[in-house]
């Protein structure tokens, strides 16, 4: 993940800044994963990977009754349904771990592949501010 996480066009549309040393993403993931199983709010975290190459990254913030998601699919496999799949996927796994049912994802507003993903997986608009879009989803 580290050599990955470097590039700085993955920042354009996220607000993390890129890890300073392999060490700092070490404690980084250390620090998630000590929160996978904590009360309100609980952490989840998981690596793309295609064989055994890191392709990206989908987290949720487990609230009582909903989960925030976010989602990064690393440049060269954008538009190959990386991210379809992986979203897909880590709803699934939150709908059989806790039973919510209900998801909500901010984009940011110029980020039109998130905004087409979100749209596939029928999240549908909820509202926009200044700069973001906040989409929502509830599986019945």
């Amino acid at each position: 993940m580290y050599p990955k996480l470097l590039n700085k066009d993955l920042y354009r549309y996220i607000e993390d800044d890129p890890p300073r040393s392999i060490e700092e993403l070490k404690k980084e993931y250390e620090n998630k994963y000590a929160r996978w199983n904590s009360e309100d709010p609980r952490w989840r975290n998981w690596i793309i990977l295609i064989g055994n190459k890191a392709a990206g990254y989908v987290q949720a913030t487990i609230m009582k009754d909903e989960a925030i998601l976010g989602w990064v699919v690393f440049n060269e496999y954008q538009g190959r349904g990386v991210g379809t799949n992986a979203v897909s996927a880590m709803i699934k796994e939150i709908i059989s771990d806790t039973g919510i049912k209900k998801f909500i994802c901010t984009i940011e507003k110029n980020n039109i592949p998130s905004r087409k993903l979100a749209r596939k997986l029928d999240f549908n608009f909820s509202y926009k501010n200044k700069n973001d879009i906040i989409y929502r989803l509830m599986i019945i």
